[in-house]
């Protein structure tokens, strides 16, 4: 039996030139059920979570069974399984419009590795030689953003080491601030990310870069807010937790910040990772069965 990789989720705040002001969250009227689907990966599986979507509706993202966990893409009703080649489990974040695959394996030595995954070949990732590298987004352009940790001699990683980054072609550009984790880019190359604040000791705000200026924000109210995705109209979804420790998505957006909270019985938490260009939105919720992934689709129309 493979190692399992429990799913985990992180949080992170960029101290930056300018704060955007946020205001009440607003209502999402609009938001309708009849546009949300449940992407469960069929068999025995323990759990689905989806982080990416391009254009075309092409969706990635991992799941659970009996021999470990597994990156998967899914093109309509037909997924495929991912497994980095000698992993002992493999994650699928993000795939931009050609089909380009970006996501994260592990090793038996605990160590974390970046790959793409381009017309059925595997390309290992590790900026600057470390082998703690975790790749999350790829846009149009194939400029890839994510995080990387230093690490000890033995491979381990080193505490409040985490940095963003954003590969360009060979053009490797590290966050100048430790504990961020660029999340999400857009062909315009606009940035979203999360920073971990070490001096709250907890995870509360994220940030925005466009145009070289560095925005931070906090949803109203919440005590962690975690951005994840930027689409190309410069719509940004995450996901935030409430007062009661209750997780909702959110997307932000020129008129606001609003909640897109997946409003069905028995459902525990809602986390919201991926936008495309339409507007589609990808992600997974808790309810009592398990963790569920979804797709929430809008094809260009507005909350």
């Amino acid at each position: 039996m493979k190692m399992r990789r429990k799913v985990v989720i992180v949080s992170y705040l960029l101290v930056t030139a300018l704060a955007l002001v946020l205001t009440a969250p607003i209502t999402a009227q609009n938001f309708s059920l009849s546009r949300f689907k449940v992407v469960d990966i069929p068999g025995n599986v323990y759990y689905t979570a989806v982080y990416g979507i391009n254009a075309a509706g092409e969706m990635v993202g991992t799941f659970g069974d009996d021999d470990g966990d597994h990156g998967f893409v899914l093109k309509g009703e037909k997924h495929t399984t991912i497994d980095y080649p000698g992993a002992v489990w493999t994650e699928a974040w993000g795939i931009n419009a050609k089909g380009v695959i970006v996501g994260q394996y592990g090793l038996l030595n605990n160590t974390v590795h970046g790959f793409i995954l381009e017309d059925g070949n595997y390309f290992p990732l590790d900026v600057f030689g470390q082998p703690n590298t975790m790749p999350v987004k790829i846009n149009g352009r194939g400029t890839i953003v994510g995080c990387y940790h230093e690490s000890t001699p033995s491979g381990g990683i080193i505490v409040n080491s985490m940095f963003g980054f954003t590969l360009d072609g060979q053009a490797m550009t590290p966050q100048p601030m430790a504990r961020t984790m660029n999340n999400g880019i857009n062909s315009s190359g606009d940035i979203v990310g999360i920073y971990s604040d070490p001096t709250l000791n907890v995870f509360r705000n994220s940030y925005v870069i466009k145009g070289g200026v560095e925005s931070w924000f906090t949803f109203p109210g919440s005590l962690v807010t975690q951005a994840w995705d930027i689409s190309e109209r410069g719509e940004i979804v995450g996901f935030y937790r409430d007062a009661s420790s209750r997780f909702h998505g959110f997307v932000l957006n020129d008129s606001g910040i609003l909640a897109i909270d997946v409003d069905v019985p028995g459902v525990i938490q809602t986390r919201a990772y991926g936008i495309n260009a339409a507007g589609d939105i990808v992600g997974y919720f808790i309810d009592a069965t398990g963790i569920h992934g979804f797709v929430y689709t809008r094809r260009g129309t507005k909350f």
